[in-house]
């Protein structure tokens, strides 16, 4: 009698990465998501904060040394992130009540880490 049935020795149980297919460095995403967020507390808010996350999306390509626009638009998408979740637990609230503003502003932040992280591979 037949033991039961194995799968194929060709199916591997691990997952391969397709070469050239970018990946995210979240080490260095969340390092640069986290200067983000200490040099916008500094800065303040307005403009001052999209540089601040310019340079966390900087600061996250550099680290990773590959696919600056991904790696500058996952360490913005940390800080929004971060920001939004905070921001439910403090007793007054200070991101903008308004959906619509709220979506422009990440919108903003996410192109403003992109911006760092293309920035970071072209200096």
């Amino acid at each position: 009698m037949r033991s039961a049935a194995r799968p194929p020795r060709s199916v591997s149980r691990h997952v391969r990465e397709v070469p050239g297919t970018p990946s995210i460095g979240w080490r260095a995403a969340a390092v640069g998501g986290a200067v983000g967020i200490v040099v916008a507390e500094l800065a303040g808010v307005g403009f001052a904060s999209l540089v601040a996350i310019a340079i966390g999306g900087f600061v996250a390509a550099r680290l990773s040394g590959h696919h600056g626009l991904l790696q500058g638009g996952a360490a913005a998408a940390v800080c929004i992130v971060v920001v939004g979740l905070v921001d439910t637990f403090l007793p007054a609230p200070r991101l903008p009540a308004d959906t619509g503003l709220l979506i422009l502003l990440d919108v903003a932040h996410l192109l403003a880490g992109t911006a760092g992280g293309w920035l970071a591979l072209r200096t």
